[in-house]
This record gives structure tokens, sequence and C-alpha cells, in this order.
């Protein structure tokens, strides 16, 4: 039972839970609904009275009659606005017009009907919903208006869901959203009551590099539910963004529209530059430019009658041109591109056997670049410095050639037709196709810049196909439902450009493809032929659901239950690092290796080799993907669900829910598991979480029965999923020798591999190796809400909520194949910088303890016994259940959805998330702790998720205007003002390290890191134990977009809109990227641990400001202009 999972307190909710009959007040995922309570004027209530419920669009018709105590309900109404008729025996009738109704929400109708037998209708017209009397649920809601008059960077209609309290961009900042800090892949998205998420990667269909993957033309209204939610929703840890289409009415209404951004009316791009080298001066000259980025968007959304009050059609096309050329530079030029001198100051010598420049008593030390120059002549054998700086000089002026502009385009088009077909009085049938197809040559980096070289970028094409069928049967009058299917795929598909000059002559190896090489990242840039480059199909994947809600009307009890199954077929072809990754702390490194074709550095990867302690090569780690490149597996996700809005009184409505989530995943392939040749008996695990029982409990209640007050509060369990990613790689990853496997060489591995000379084939003890761990849990977060809504009168209403959410069961991924009695100490001196400071650590000396993974045999440190627990294999990683976290916030919203001259929300939004290093993977790596057998407390701090402060408002501002005939009005009158703004505090990030983790000395019995980082677990999460995770934090972000709107209204039923929008109109520089790198780390060997010295050597260039306005969350300014004709 789901009690034994948190405090038995709630024991007594759990058993009230199961009781409960379950469901939503009558409303659904697709729908809205009517209820309330008929009154005479003395406000007592009328039985028996007839309630005609008209829809405006489409003429049909609902009647519904209140029961004894003058209570009726209206489920399963398509969201629209109605005109609702009231009637009773010896009562004047009333009508209320432009009554709304919203998708999965109640909209309340308390009509007071006079004595008499007047036949004249008295008629009212409906207010807005502004307060929630039958709910908890806490969220967002926007309409068609509201969506269309908000300015929307890129028209991603979806990222409208940051304007609800709780809602952050993640911390890539590409278009995913985090709900209460949860990560972004564990959220739900609906269109429709269908499921709109890739299994594979856990992501809105069509992902986030295309323009965005539905019309916001074709978008009635959505939702965004982020806590204490229906039990009709589910698959998700996060939030809801349950979305409802167009549909045809029996009038032709529809918009035209033609958007158009061009740079030349924008902001330059911060850190745009081009870098060129003045041989002159022996100087690398880096300047800024404005790279083009140019776009049209046009289309049409539209939809009519085919016969009137029968059948009906609506059609979406949409077109989206991009021409955005990208730069290929490095993370920071100005300290990338040095040139050493080319001869040394007087007094300076460089030492061609040690790599060493020995400076004049009381003189500084030489540069950087110089001592690298020095190194570069010992490791290559030159006679002298000048030969050394030489050569450097030469690489660096190749290394210009790859870098630079990189033609770069997005095309797509989306094609969403929809029939609705009003079958009878009792029955209606909607149909819809979605067709989408995104073509992105240079596409995968889509950032203004990139240290990516200039054929690193990749491509990127997405197909994407669904159809969706609902049909809605009102069987009675108390019992309605709704029965859904779809069927989709989606194909991703990632290519190669065509190889550079430079990796032409540089990089193609004799498999005929270039390695990934990460060179000096902090500073440098990525060159060759990157992973995502052979990603055929990434995946292929087929979906079918099956849903069906019931909603049955008892007493003062709204009931529904239904299921929702969905089954994902994914087919991916492609090996993770199939052509090599290669990593260089240093450029000199990299030189090396380059000039050198193979081998001249010592074991620590710092100094010269020799023939005693043996030559290597200078890479801090190479990692190179084998094995078939075709795999699939099929999921079948099932949820079922209870929900009763029982309306105890007048003022008091309880919401219980119960839902069971579970998902059905496949066992692991026989023939590379088990007892399969070469794997290890832990990988057969098939993990099967059956106990997914998610009660929910909520209430609302009018406190003074005025109806300008409500308090809502409430507690709920909500189960996600484990994306398809997660799954299909562990299980390609067994060992086995018919399996994938992305084996890492150290430097100092027997026979590793070099930059010109690829590996064949996992060496003894490197194949890599995942496995789902038997107890594996779906991650699930316990959310418990309050908040107060007061009406202030004129529409006006403040809210004030407390927001909690625990994360429980959160994925995490740990490499059991450590020793934990294989264990050294590493010393590690902290040591200034060329700046003359250590950093945000003080000057001196920190121990670690590091895992080792071989243990010296020799002289040489490519002479060793493999020390792991399995020694056949490098890392054997278990993909586990075991991360926390908690969220807690409170938030100020003040709101005005109905006055004629402004409609606002504004929010604040204060809160703190912690966890254990949390993170949003869906392919698990080596290891994410520092530690794997560690308390998990030890990972314990803010969440990478962490916005302490964050402030959102947007308004629709409408100017008065002149009344009359006078042809000033065509001037005066039309005009809107609409901005949003958005403010936060920055995001936390952590100190990391780069360079190749000391061994604990290099003689005979000496221990060798298992792996990379400070401590030698290749972990994800590599800061610096002694400094903290996410401890510092990015400045503060802030984005004003606005909007300027002239209407001209001609022939009454046509509004032709001038549109002019700034996106980040005071082009704030947003920061988005700062250096991480906070300390290199150098050795210099000895044959003991006393004699081997470690040092941490501050990087000056950490924390400075790598990148601004560089993704799609923070731009620079950006002007647009549109023209759009509605009707």
């Amino acid at each position: 039972m789901i009690c034994t999972k948190f405090n038995r307190r709630l024991a007594l909710f759990c058993a009230a839970a199961a009781l409960a009959t379950g469901g939503a007040y009558a409303q659904s995922t697709t729908q809205g609904a009517i209820s309330g309570t008929v009154f005479d004027s003395t406000d007592a209530a009328i039985p028996s009275a007839t309630i005609l419920i008209h829809n405006d669009a489409n003429g049909s018709d609902l009647t519904v009659k209140s029961n004894e105590s003058g209570i009726f309900r209206a489920p399963q109404l398509a969201p629209g606005t109605y005109t609702v008729t009231i009637t009773a025996p010896n009562f004047a009738p009333e009508k209320e017009n432009g009554v709304i109704v919203e998708v999965n929400e109640v909209t309340s109708v308390n009509p007071h009907l006079t004595t008499g037998q007047t036949t004249q209708a008295v008629e009212v017209t409906a207010d807005v919903p502004v307060l929630k009397f039958d709910s908890a649920e806490f969220g967002g809601h926007l309409d068609n208006k509201e969506i269309e008059a908000i300015p929307v960077n890129n028209r991603r209609w979806s990222t409208l869901a940051l304007t609800t309290p709780g809602v952050v961009n993640d911390s890539n900042g590409f278009g995913l959203l985090s709900f209460r800090a949860i990560p972004s892949v564990l959220n739900n998205v609906e269109i429709d009551g269908a499921d709109d998420n890739q299994a594979f990667f856990s992501e809105e269909r069509g992902r986030t590099r295309a323009g965005y993957s539905t019309s916001q033309g074709a978008v009635r209204e959505f939702q965004v539910n982020t806590g204490v939610y229906s039990a009709e929703f589910g698959r998700a840890v996060g939030g809801v963004v349950n979305s409802v289409t167009k549909s045809g009415g029996n009038q032709l209404h529809g918009e035209l529209y033609f958007y158009n951004r061009n740079s030349s009316r924008s902001s330059f791009q911060p850190g745009a530059s081009n870098t060129v080298f003045n041989s002159a001066t022996n100087q690398y000259v880096t300047s800024p430019y404005r790279p083009k980025d140019n776009r049209n968007q046009y289309g049409f959304a539209v939809g009519g009658p085919l016969k009137k009050d029968k059948l009906f059609w609506f059609y979406a096309f949409d077109a989206y041109r991009r021409n955005f050329p990208g730069t290929a530079k490095a993370n920071n030029p100005g300290s990338f591109f040095v040139s050493p001198d080319a001869a040394l100051s007087t007094g300076y010598t460089c030492s061609t056997a040690t790599g060493a420049i020995t400076a004049p008593a009381n003189a500084a030390a030489a540069s950087a670049t110089d001592s690298a120059a020095c190194l570069l002549a010992a490791r290559l054998g030159y006679s002298s410095y000048a030969a050394g700086a030489t050569a450097y000089s030469t690489q660096l002026q190749a290394l210009l050639t790859d870098l630079g502009t990189v033609p770069r385009f997005g095309n797509q088009l989306i094609n969403t037709p929809k029939l609705d077909w009003q079958v009878n009085d009792k029955e209606h049938l909607s149909v819809l196709y979605h067709r989408l197809r995104w073509d992105s040559p240079g596409g995968v980096q889509t950032q203004g810049t990139n240290n990516y070289a200039i054929d690193s970028f990749g491509t990127d094409f997405v197909k994407l196909d669904y159809t969706l069928v609902k049909l809605d049967s009102l069987i009675t009058q108390n019992f309605t439902n709704e029965v859904r299917y779809q069927y989709g795929r989606e194909l991703n598909d990632e290519g190669l450009q065509n190889p550079s000059a430079y990796t032409k002559a540089n990089l193609i190896n004799s498999t005929g493809l270039a390695p990934e090489v990460a060179l000096n990242t902090g500073i440098g840039f990525f060159l060759g032929e990157p992973y995502y480059s052979f990603r055929v199909s990434y995946p292929d994947e087929r979906k079918w659901q099956v849903g069906d809600t019931a909603t049955y009307v008892w007493g003062k009890h709204s009931i529904r239950f239904g299921e929702d199954i969905i089954h994902n077929y994914d087919l991916q072809n492609n090996v993770y690092e199939g052509n090599g990754y290669i990593t260089y702390g240093s450029t000199v490194n990299y030189f090396s290796d380059l000039i050198s074709k193979g081998e001249s550095c010592d074991a620590s990867g710092s100094g010269v080799g020799s023939a005693k302690s043996g030559f290597y090569p200078c890479y801090s780690s190479y990692a190179a993907g084998f094995g078939p490149s075709t795999f699939d597996l099929a999921t079948l996700d099932y949820g079922f669900f209870a929900q009763d809005d029982w309306k105890l009184t007048p003022r008091l409505t309880l919401n219980l829910g119960v839902r069971y989530d579970y998902e059905a995943i496949p066992s692991p392939y026989a023939n590379l598991s088990g007892t399969a040749a070469g794997t290890l008996p832990i990988t057969t695990s098939h993990p099967s979480d059956k106990n997914n029982f998610s009660p929910r409990l909520g209430f609302a209640y009018d406190p003074f029965g005025l109806g300008k007050t409500v308090v809502r509060g409430g507690f709920g369990m909500y189960y996600g999923r484990i994306p398809n990613a997660v799954i299909l790689n562990a299980y390609l990853n067994t060992g086995s020798a018919l399996s994938q496997s992305t084996p890492s060489y150290s430097s100092t591995t027997a026979n590793a591999p070099t930059l010109q000379t690829p590996p064949t084939g996992p060496a003894p003890g490197t194949a890599s190796a995942y496995y789902l761990d038997k107890h594996l849990q779906n991650p699930y977060t316990e959310q418990f809400d309050l908040s107060v809504q007061q009406n202030l009168g004129n529409s006006n209403v403040i809210s004030v909520s407390y927001l909690g959410t625990l994360g429980r069961e959160l994925p995490n991924y740990l490499n059991f194949n450590l020793d934990r009695t294989k264990t050294y100490t590493i010393n590690y001196n902290v040591v200034p910088g060329t700046n003359g400071t250590c950093g945000p650590v003080s000057c001196g000396s920190y121990a670690v303890t590091a895992y080792a993974g071989k243990q010296q045999t020799g002289t040489k440190s490519s002479t060793y016994n493999n020390i792991l627990i399995n020694p056949n294999f490098g890392n054997v990683t278990d993909v586990v259940s075991n991360i926390n976290s908690s969220y807690n916030a409170l938030s100020l919203d003040l709101t005005n959805r109905t006055f004629k001259w402004i409609t606002f929300d504004a929010n604040y939004t204060w809160s703190h998330a912690l966890d254990f290093s949390a993170s949003g993977f869906t392919a698990a790596s080596t290891e994410n702790w520092l530690d794997p057998y560690a308390n998990p407390r030890e990972n314990y701090g803010n969440s990478a998720l962490n916005v302490r402060h964050r402030v959102v408002g947007w308004a629709v501002l409408n100017a008065p205007g002149i009344h009359g005939d006078s042809a000033l009005r065509y001037l005066a009158n039309g005009w809107s003002i609409k901005p949003l703004v958005q403010m936060q505090s920055g995001l936390p990030y952590s100190a990391v390290t780069t360079g190749t983790t000391p061994n604990q000395c290099y003689g005979v019995n000496c221990y060798e890191a298992a792996g990379s980082g400070i401590v030698g677990t290749s972990a994800a999460s590599s800061y610096l134990p002694f400094l903290g995770r996410d401890t510092f934090q990015l400045p503060r972000t802030i984005v004003v977009d606005l909007r300027a709107q002239k209407e001209f209204t001609f022939a009454e039923h046509y509004n032709l809109q001038l549109i002019g929008e700034a996106f980040n109109l005071a082009n704030h520089q947003n920061v988005t990227g700062v250096g991480t790198t906070g300390y290199a780390i150098s050795t210099v060997q000895g044959q003991t641990a006393a004699t081997t010295v470690n040092n941490l050597t501050y990087q000056p260039s950490f924390a400075a400001v790598s990148s601004v306005n560089s993704n799609y969350a923070y731009s620079p300014r950006l002007i647009q202009l549109a023209l759009r004709l509605q009707f």
C-alpha cells in the first residue's frame, strides 16, 4: 500500500481516498463545466428548474435540471462561450449571456429568479470567472485572446507557462520548463487530452530545436497545473501543460498572419566576434560583429461550417523560415589565442629536457603561453625554445581557420486540419491530424555563438505525424463519457556536416572519420565530428493511446473515473561516441599529440615523457563507442483514476481523488544480459514498480459566503515515468560483446589509443556496463499547497499562496564497480593563478579521498593490475532512484482579467529548492556523485534550479480613443500596449576542475585513479568537495518584452492589426554562461606519495562571463514587425 511511502499520519487520508469514488467537478482534461444553484429573490433554492445551455459557436444545446437543493451541473462542455437560460414554474426566466467555459475548469452560474409569469427573460452578462470555488488545484490559465495578446518570442506559445508561479526555464534555457525545481524531463504535456510527449527523451514532441511543435494559431487555450491537481492528470512529477485546439463553428472565423524579424533591426549578439591574426604584430585581434538572424513566420488558422449546426472544419497552417548563420568561436578568444614570444626575455632559460622555464632571481614567472612553448619543445625533442614557439604559433593559427561563420537554416512547416461532427444531440465526434516537418542544416547547435568548430554544428531533421479521434457522448442527463484515441510517429534524425579543411588535414583517421576533440574547453572549443553527427534515428518513435473518461453527477457529487493507456515503441540507430571523444585539459597537450603523432607526455600529462618512466599520449581521457547501432523497445503505461468533487455545503467543496499508474518496462535483451558471454548477472534486473497509488485531497471554501473570498488547499502524490532512453541505454550497454559499450581510456591504459590511431575495441577492463536497479522506482512528488484568494472589487483579485513539494525517488546513476577499500589520499596545493590570487578557496593544502582503479606493477604507469571490483569492466553503473528534493515557496499574485481598458496578471514568488544533486538525464553517464558509497546527504545542497526570487507580469493596455464620426478616430482608436516582464535571481553553479586526476604516486605499487575529476570517479557533478556544490550564482536576469498594436476595423467583421514587438526591449545583458573551471590540476610526479606534488592552480577565467543573451530564454533586443487579419 502506498501509505508505506510516506508519513503514517496520512494513513487516515489514504483510507478516505481509497473509499472515495473519485473525479473532478465534471470537467475533463479537454472540457469544462457549468454548475451552480438556482435561487429565488430570498436566496431559497428552487428545485426542478430547467437550465438550457446553448453553445454560441456551433449551435448545440444541452438541457439539465436542478435537484431538490437547487443545484445543477452541466458536465463535459467544450471550452467556449455559452448562453444559459433558466426557467421555472411561477418565475420569470433569466438569460445569462457570455458565459465562458474554460478547459478543466468549472464556471459558476448562480441565478436569482424573480416571481411572476413574465415572458420576457431577464438578461444579464456573465462575469469572466475570477475565483475558483470548486477546486484546490494551483496553476495558471490563458485563453486564446491572452495567448494572442502577450508577446511571445519565436511564437512558442507554451513558454507562456512561465507566467505561472513556480515555473522557470531549465538551466539550459532552450525551451524546457521546470515546475517547482523538478527536472524538466519529468513533466507532462497534453493536447486535446492526448499525450504530446516524446517518451524517449521525455520532452514535448518535436523537441526544442524545432521552432515549435504546434502552431500558436491552432491553440484555443491552455492550462498550467503545477500542484494539487485532479487525479485525471498523471505521468508527471513536475507539472502538466494541458492545451485545447480550436474548432470550427457556424460562422467563418479565423486569422491570417505574417511576422518578420531582421537582424538589422536588432541589437548586436553579445560575444559574437571574429578573431584574426595580425602577422605584423604577431597578435590575435578579436572584434565584435553582427551575425545575421532573419526569420519569417506566416500562416493562417481558419474554421467554419460544412453543414450548419452539424459539421464544422478548422485548418491551421504555419510556416517558419529562418536564416541564422552561427558563429564558431573559442569560449574565451582573448585567453585562448595568445601567441608565445618568439624569443625569451633576457635571463629566462628553457630546459628542453624538462620543459620548464627558469626565471631570473626576483623576476616574475614566465607567461603561461611561453611556458607551454617550452614544454612543447621538450616533448618534441626540439633543440631550442624558439622552435617550440614557432610550432605552437603555427598550430594556433591553423586552429583559427576552423572557426568563423557557419551557414545555418531552420525550415518548418506545420499543417493541422480538424473536423467536428455533431452526430446528434447526444454525441459529438472530432478528428484532428497534425503534420510537422523541420529541417535545419547546421542546426543542432542553435545558439548565436558556440564554442564549436565550423563543421561541428550538426544537421537536424524532425518528422512528426499524429491523428487524434475523440467521441463525446451524453448517455443520460447525469452521465457523460469521452473516448480518445491517437496514433503518432516521430522521427529525429541528426547528421554530419561536410568536414572542414582543418578536420581533413589533421583529424580524419583510419576509420575515415574524425573524433570529437574537447580542446581546453574552459577557454577553447570543440572540434572534429561530434557524437550527434551520427544519430540516424534517435529515436524513431511510434505511439498509440486509448483513453476514456466517464462523468456521473449524483446529488452533491460530481464523479469522474476512467483510464488512459499509452504504448510507446522506440527504435534508435546510433552508437554513442562511435567515432571517439578525446578531452584535452590544455592546448599544449593537444599540440603535443597532434605533432608527435602519438606519445610524448609523462604519466601525469603535465610533464615530458622519458625512456625510464614511459611515453604516453597527452590527452586527459579518450572515450569511444563500440557495438551494434540499432536497438528497440516498447513500454506500456497504464493509468486509472477516480475523482469526486463533493459539494458538501454551498460554501465548501471537497476534491477527493486517487490514481494508479504503472509503467510496464520490457525485460532486458536475453542475448545481452545475465548469463550471456561477458555480462554480469545483475544486468538481468527487471524492475517493476506496481505500488504507485497516488491519493489526492483538496478543498475550496468560501468562508463568508459572499463569493468574494476563497481558501483553497490540498495534498497529493504525483508519479512520473522513467524515460524510455534511460531504459534502453541500460539494456544495450551490458558489457556483452553483442551490446554497445563506451569504454574510457586514460593515457596510461595499456596500448592506449592516440589522436591518430583509434581503438579497435574495448581494452581489457575498460568495457562499460549499465543496469536498472532491481528496486528502481518511478519518481514521485508529494505536493501540499494553501492559498487565499480575495476579490478586491472591479474584478481585481489578489492571491497569497504557499507551495510545497517534496521530490522522492528521483533517478540517479552510480558506479558500483569502485572498490571502497582501494582508495588513496590526494593532497592538493591550491596555488595562485596568473592574477596572483587563489580564487574562492584560500591558498593552502586540501586533502581528498580518491578511488583507485589500477595499481602500478612496474616502473611505468602503463604496467598495472586492474583493482576494480570486477576487473573485466571499467564502470558498472546502477540506475537507481535515491535522490530527494524539497521546494518551498510563497507567492503573491494580483490579477484583473475583465476591465475594459487594462487587464493584467502580476506575481512575485520567493522560493528555495534543495536536493541531493538531481539531474534531468535521459541516458546515464558513469557516475553522478563524487562518492557513490557516501551518505546521500553529503550531496545535499542548492538545486541547480534554485531561483530565490522571481517576478512576472503581463498586461494589455487599451487606449480609450475618441468617439464620433471624425476621421481622426481611424488614427486615434485601436491602439494598445502589451508588456511582459520577467525578472529573477540567477541560477546557481559550481566551481569544477580540469586536468588529469593525479595518481597516488608514480612507482611500483602506486594507485592510479579509476576515472577523471578531482577524486577520480568521473562524477558528473565534479565540484570541489571543500567548496561545495552550487555555491555560486549567476547575476539576476531581466527581460522586458513589449508589443505595440494598432487595429483597423472595417466591414464590421474584419480586424487588421499592425504589430511591432520588441523582445528584451532594454537589451539587458542577461548572463547565460560563465567560466566554471575554477582550478587546473597539475602534477609533478614522484616515486612516492610524499614526493608527488599536486597543484590546483586558480583559473582567473572562473566566473568570467562567457556568454550573454545566447539561448531561447534570453536573447539580445529583437525587433519584430507583423501584420494580422482577423475575421
